[in-house]
């Protein structure tokens, strides 16, 4: 597989928003390093990386379709392990960006792309428990079931803010048993990569 990104990957990233030529650069750099540093510590499974640029790429790059202004949004990505999705939206120009991963060594490579491709974000080595940042927009992907993610993002969303989760083919299961937690008002949006899979959108949460 070329580096450059698939012709039939950039035409459905075009449908989601312009990308600069120089954000599509990163993009590149990104999937470069990735491939370098996931045989020492396993960023990704080894069968997802050749299909990065849909797998991981455009899964990610999806949630721009939920926030509006985001050069005037604060994001806190919960778990970010390999970047996804945070990373990839903060090459997206948001005000602010905060990777919380408790893993070190997924916080050099973190640490390395964001050298790499000077990209504005900040990584944080510790556990979600104990970091403070608060934000307009709290995102996660393949960290924990849905109940656990809003436990997670109740004290980190500022005031009107609202959570970003792409969730797989249980995405309604993971609804159901959240409910009998929280209150919450959740839009489920068809995923662009997988016709199961859903991007929630959630706002207003409490608990019950």
């Amino acid at each position: 597989m070329e580096n450059n990104i698939p012709e039939k990957i950039l035409d459905k990233i075009t449908k989601i928003q312009i990308v600069p030529r120089g954000t599509i650069c990163n993009f590149i750099t990104y999937y470069e390093l990735l491939k370098k540093w996931n045989p020492k510590i396993n960023l990704v499974a080894k069968s997802t990386l050749d299909d990065f640029w849909n797998r991981h790429l455009l899964d990610s790059l999806q949630l721009c379709k939920y926030v509006e202004n985001a050069s005037d949004k604060i994001l806190i990505d919960l778990g970010s392990g390999a970047g996804f999705p945070g990373m990839v939206l903060a090459m997206m120009g948001f005000l602010e960006v905060h990777l919380i991963e408790s893993d070190q060594r997924k916080c050099a490579f973190l640490n390395e792309v964001v050298r790499e491709t000077k990209t504005k974000a900040e990584v944080h080595s510790q556990r979600i428990e104990n970091n403070l940042s608060k934000g307009n927009i709290v995102t996660a992907r393949a960290l924990s079931p849905l109940n656990e993610l809003l436990a997670m993002s109740e004290d980190k969303l500022l005031p009107g803010g609202e959570c970003l989760f792409l969730k797989g083919e249980q995405w309604q299961q993971e609804i159901e048993q959240a409910k009998k937690d929280f209150s919450f008002d959740c839009t489920a949006h068809e995923s662009v990569t997988d016709k199961n899979s859903r991007v929630l959108q959630i706002k207003n949460i409490k608990k019950v």
